[in-house]
This record gives structure tokens, sequence and C-alpha cells, in this order.
């Protein structure tokens, strides 16, 4: 019942994060998230996963709302996602923010092999969650950007394995 309760908070948490893109923009709320997980991160090692994961849901809540076309908050969040700690929670968090921003990083392919490289390692994770979540992001990456060259014929060949 608690996890039950839990989640519902957070849906209802991610409702209101993608309000709060609609009267303040996008740009501006991803960059309070991507402010939050950096001063987290910039603790060091002591910093626990549940505060690099909480800013992690909200950049995914708030990608709904992105601007396809953003050059300020999106690409720092792409730059951050490989440095992020290795917790299971964190890489789970982080490979769903790629699922959710392909048509984004579909637009930016300079992207693409960095988060090939990020998916790859979620499958080498012990977690199932984890590997469901590589699985996704892959699914979702080949989708939205087996079109984009010059990586086309390596996600259209990943594409036709995952489908």
């Amino acid at each position: 019942q608690e996890a039950e309760n839990f989640r519902s908070f957070r849906h209802v948490m991610g409702d209101t994060l993608k309000d709060c893109c609609y009267v303040l923009g996008t740009a501006t709320c991803l960059l309070a998230a991507y402010d939050l997980l950096s001063a987290a991160l910039a603790r060091g090692p002591n910093v626990s996963w549940q505060e690099i994961e909480a800013p992690l849901f909200s950049m995914r809540s708030m990608g709904a709302k992105v601007d396809l076309n953003d050059d300020k908050a999106v690409p720092k969040i792409m730059d951050l996602i490989p440095s992020l700690p290795a917790h299971p929670r964190v890489r789970y968090a982080a490979l769903l923010i790629i699922s959710r921003y392909t048509e984004w990083i579909s637009r930016h392919p300079e992207y693409i092999p960095y988060q090939l490289q990020y998916i790859s390692t979620g499958f080498e994770d012990s977690d199932t969650e984890v590997n469901a979540a590589a699985g996704q992001a892959l699914k979702y990456l080949c989708q939205d950007c087996r079109r984009v060259s010059p990586v086309s014929r390596l996600i259209r060949a990943l594409w036709i394995q995952v489908s």
C-alpha cells in the first residue's frame, strides 16, 4: 500500500510539474531541476541516491513539454547523464529520461553515440528494472532516430532487432 501511495504521489507531482512548465516555461523548470541535481552531485560521494533521483524524475516528467529545438536546458541534461553515479535507481531514472527525450535527440544527433553507450551500459546492470529501462530507451531511440544521418544505418539495424 505504501508503494502504491508513493506511485500515486509521483503521478500527481508529474502532472504538477507539467503545469509548471506551461506557466513558467519548460526551459526555466528544467534548469531549476538541473541546478538541484548539479548541487547534489557537487557534494560528492556523500550524496544519497534519492537526492539525485528526485531531480531526474522531475526532468523525466517535464520531458513531455520539452521544446524539440531547446538549446539551453536539454543539452545540459544530456551532457550530465553520462557522468551520473552508477547506482541502479539513478541509472533507471536516467534511462527513462533518454526514453522521454528521444525526439529531441533525433534533432540533435550529436548526442546519439553518447546515449547509445549509456543505454548499452544499462543492459549490463544486474538490476532487471534497469535492463527494462535500457530496452525501452533503445526502442524509442531507434524509433525516433532511425532516419538521422550519419548513424541512420546503425539505428535502422538496431530498430529491426528491437521490433
